[in-house]
């Protein structure tokens, strides 16, 4: 009786979670974009997976890719990320800025405040403390769930071991900014290609770019080139002047230009690499494409 009594003991220890890796071949994220626009909102998604070494400054590094494409083709690198396994500390280094920063540390403990580096959101540390952690059952298997929160502005973030933040995956320390109109959310996580969570505010892990109070001939409107680097030029068949304007992710606008002309060139040079969203705007109605900076 007390061996069976030892035995059941010993299982149930053993139904502590296992620290999972963030960086894995095998995982793939999609993130939903929601963006507030003058005409409504309109939601997009973005996948990324890792794939691929390389060393920068004598650092290894997993390669980071992303894509819009629904077929999961034309991958393009939105960054790089290392894991230190024993700290369970993960580290990301965009495209632009060449420098790395601290974005998950999931040896975190309640009480603890973590400083994120997220040269994504910011060039600025982030700090945020940890409210609570626990152990929880999520996405096919028991995980560590930590939630930090921003006292001044009550929002709050969760990360998943193994997973990230529930805001996106390169979006971690965003309750560290008041709430603005336009977010991005967690959308899917997969491993081995099974879909282990689905946010159950969403039917599908993807959503196509949109267009809003569309007119027909706005539907022929296309971008040049794209991916672009420091300009692009929008195709139409229209004549006459139209508003644009370029809002990132998080439905912020960065830039608008009044009575442009079709043929004109859009000088995006002073915005960093990532996935923007274009809104072109006329007395007959609206359409919005999406963009990528390389």
């Amino acid at each position: 009786m007390i061996f069976f009594l030892l035995l059941f003991i010993a299982n149930l220890s053993n139904l502590k979670a296992q620290y999972d890796p963030l960086i894995h071949s095998s995982k793939l994220w999609s993130v939903v974009s929601i963006h507030c626009l003058p005409t409504g909102n309109s939601y997009t998604s973005t996948y990324y997976s890792i794939e691929g070494d390389t060393v920068l400054e004598g650092k290894s590094y997993q390669v980071l890719n992303f894509t819009t494409d629904p077929n999961l083709e034309e991958w393009l690198i939105w960054g790089y990320l290392r894991e230190d396994t024993i700290s369970r500390q993960v580290f990301f280094r965009g495209v632009y800025p060449e420098a790395e920063g601290l974005i998950y540390d999931f040896s975190l403990q309640a009480g603890d405040t973590v400083k994120i580096l997220n040269y994504y959101l910011s060039d600025d540390t982030i700090k945020l403390p940890v409210q609570q952690v626990t152990e929880e059952f999520f996405a096919g298997k028991l995980r560590k769930r930590i939630a930090l929160v921003n006292p001044e502005f009550e929002q709050t973030e969760i990360w998943y071991e193994g997973i990230g933040s529930l805001w996106g995956l390169t979006n971690s320390g965003v309750a560290f900014y008041s709430a603005a109109c336009g977010s991005e959310e967690l959308l899917c996580y997969s491993f081995s290609g099974n879909t282990l969570y689905l946010n159950n505010l969403y039917a599908s892990c993807y959503f196509a770019p949109t267009a809003i109070e569309d007119q027909p001939a706005f539907t022929e409107m296309s971008i040049f080139p794209n991916p672009c680097q420091d300009w692009f030029l929008i195709n139409t068949s229209l004549s006459g002047s139209f508003s644009v304007s370029v809002y990132n992710s998080m439905g912020v606008q960065l830039l608008r230009i009044d009575n442009w002309k079709p043929g004109q060139r859009l000088d995006i040079s002073t915005l960093k690499s990532g996935i923007y969203f274009v809104l072109i705007e006329n007395s007959s109605g609206s359409h919005i494409m999406k963009i990528v900076k390389t």
